[in-house]
């Protein structure tokens, strides 16, 4: 059986060498970070069960690797549902716990987010992936905003509200990371209903889904990013055709808070949350319009697209080219005429 899983309530997720989210099947390994010693002894308490009612109910299929200096969850005698542990590490120079959940991932489809600064080409280059992976998606879907609303909601609620502080109720007793993965659940059970197939694409451009793209790998480990940008100049002056109501200023402000929450996603993602750089590709869209075959080439391998695939995405892209701002291929003449 795969699972998914992810590591909540953590000091710093340097505390484990291996990505702190991810897929795994008969068991999962997390090598502690060797600065902290030998590893000395682990300990799983589940979380998705009362103790108050019931009492502590250890996990005894945790060990700890001598070799590796990791500790390895035995992940079979998992019954099939979300699983939430606290898990109480010590190690020579240091002691620490965290939480980890565990998700049931049968059949978990590769998803594809395709987002960036709205006038950014976005549109072109999500129906291009379309095209390349013959499936059907929404124009735009909007809804990892929604999830990442519905998760601070009710972390913040299990952790704040009055009765949170009063021993002895439920709220009280709940972790916020089983709360966490209890919505995560049902946000891949939204997908999968409208998207049947093994891939899902959404295509949404805009701060909010920037915000959430943490979140999304939680859902969707093995997740694939486009990230669409565009010059500044040539953005604004397209974003001032389209949304004539927003100031200069306004839209100037908007494209640069994309680039620098993308930029602080992308430090996060690498180094924190999946230690590693193969999870996304930025498209620009200049690019895309002056020499396209080689960066569509490039998007095509790193979907792992057939040949096949990269000539259909190659075809859209020669009938359907990104919006011009102007008649110069796109770069307005001045700041004058913007």
């Amino acid at each position: 059986m795969q699972w998914s899983y992810f590591i909540d309530e953590i000091v710093t997720l340097s505390s484990f060498s291996n990505a702190c989210t991810g897929l795994a099947n008969a068991n999962l390994a997390l090598n502690v970070n060797p600065s902290y010693g030998k590893l000395i002894s682990a300990e799983a308490t589940f979380l998705s069960h009362s103790a108050l009612l019931n009492g502590d109910k250890k996990y005894q299929y945790v060990s700890v690797e001598q070799e590796t200096n990791g500790l390895v969850f035995d992940l079979i005698p998992l019954e099939n549902r979300v699983n939430v542990f606290k898990v109480s590490v010590v190690c020579e120079h240091k002691t620490f716990t965290c939480n980890i959940a565990f998700l049931p991932a049968i059949d978990l489809p590769h998803a594809v987010f395709v987002l960036g600064s709205p006038r950014s080409g976005t549109t072109v280059v999500g129906n291009m992936v379309q095209r390349g992976l013959q499936i059907k998606s929404h124009g735009e879907s909007h809804m990892a905003e929604l999830l990442q609303n519905l998760v601070t909601t009710v972390t913040e609620y299990v952790k704040g509200a009055p009765a949170a502080t009063n021993e002895g109720t439920l709220t009280w007793e709940v972790s916020p990371t089983y709360v966490k993965a209890l919505q995560i659940q049902q946000f891949r059970e939204l997908y999968s209903t409208f998207y049947t197939g093994p891939v899902l694409i959404d295509k949404t451009p805009g701060e909010p889904m920037l915000n959430s793209l943490s979140l999304l790998f939680l859902v969707y480990p093995n997740a694939k990013v486009v990230y669409c940008k565009r010059r500044g100049i040539e953005n604004v002056a397209s974003r001032m055709r389209k949304f004539a109501d927003v100031p200069f200023e306004g839209h100037c402000n908007q494209w640069k808070q994309a680039f620098t929450i993308w930029r602080r996603n992308k430090r996060h993602l690498n180094n924190e949350l999946l230690k590693h750089k193969s999870w996304f590709i930025e498209v620009e869209q200049f690019t895309l319009l002056k020499d396209a075959a080689p960066l569509i080439k490039q998007l095509a391998d790193f979907l792992a697209l057939p040949e096949s695939a990269y000539v259909k995405m190659l075809n859209y892209q020669a009938s359907e080219t990104p919006e011009k701002t102007s008649d110069e291929g796109g770069v307005p003449k001045s700041l004058v005429d913007m």
